[in-house]
């Protein structure tokens, strides 16, 4: 049986049709920009900063940190497994009493090591969100003439990070000595059972990537039953600076 022509026409069109939708679609697709993932921001550098400690008898804090934050993969932010680490070391003055020795530390210490990692959470390639972040931390206090206390601790919360702005808040729980004699010691200088600590940290800054130079502020508090273990006056430590990067990228 035979094809009527006009069967055989109406088939050649519908072929057409499909053949032609086709090659305008691969057409605008090519037309399109290729979508690529944003580029992740590795930062690896030295940076010197000055303090200024308004709660402090001596307020200047100068200090130096060596630190990178690395991705594991450039392929997406959504979500992005980084890794961390900052080594600093600063000039702090040797407490003279118990509520200076309380405050002091909450500040960075005579010589300090962190090490995180962080998920990286981003709709756009200019702010990121670190949540949850996770800090495993050990900072130097002097005290007294035979007294030095080693505070290690454990800390979680979440980051806000750009190219010109960081934010986080971090909630820590610490010892502040390590070691049997350690812990002797220092409860005989500071004659309290402060050996245990939890507080709150929450810093902002501000920097101009160019010339790595920025601002930042630290407001750093004892919670829960430790602010009851040390003095009114040494509960808190709100701190600015500025800070000058070295081969940060």
């Amino acid at each position: 049986m035979r094809t009527p022509p006009t069967a055989r026409r109406g088939s050649v069109l519908r072929l057409a049709q499909v053949v032609l939708l086709l090659v305008g679609s691969q057409a605008r697709a090519d037309d399109l920009p290729a979508v690529t993932p944003p580029a992740t921001e590795h930062r690896f550098g030295i940076a010197a900063s000055l303090g200024y400690d308004f709660t402090g008898d001596e307020p200047l804090i100068p200090g130096v940190s060596l630190g990178d934050r690395a991705p594991v993969s450039t392929a997406s932010l959504n979500p992005l497994l980084s890794f961390h680490y900052n080594v600093g070391a600063s000039t702090v003055a040797r407490p003279e009493n118990r509520a200076e020795f309380a405050r002091t530390l909450l500040l960075p210490g005579a010589f300090a090591v962190t090490a995180g990692a962080a998920y990286e959470w981003s709709e756009s390639a200019r702010i990121r969100v670190a949540y949850p972040e996770v800090r495993v931390g050990a900072k130097v206090v002097p005290w007294r003439t035979d007294t030095t206390a080693l505070r290690v601790g454990f800390s979680g919360g979440l980051g806000v990070f750009s190219r010109t702005f960081d934010a986080s808040i971090l909630l820590t729980r610490a010892v502040n000595a390590v070691g049997s004699r350690a812990k002797g010691r220092l409860l005989a200088a500071s004659n309290s059972p402060d050996l245990w600590a939890s507080d709150v940290s929450i810093t902002a800054g501000f920097r101009v990537p160019r010339p790595g130079l920025g601002v930042y502020g630290e407001f750093d508090s004892y919670l829960f039953d430790s602010k009851f273990h040390v003095p009114r006056d040494g509960r808190h430590v709100f701190m600015m600076g500025v800070r000058k990067a070295f081969g940060q990228t």
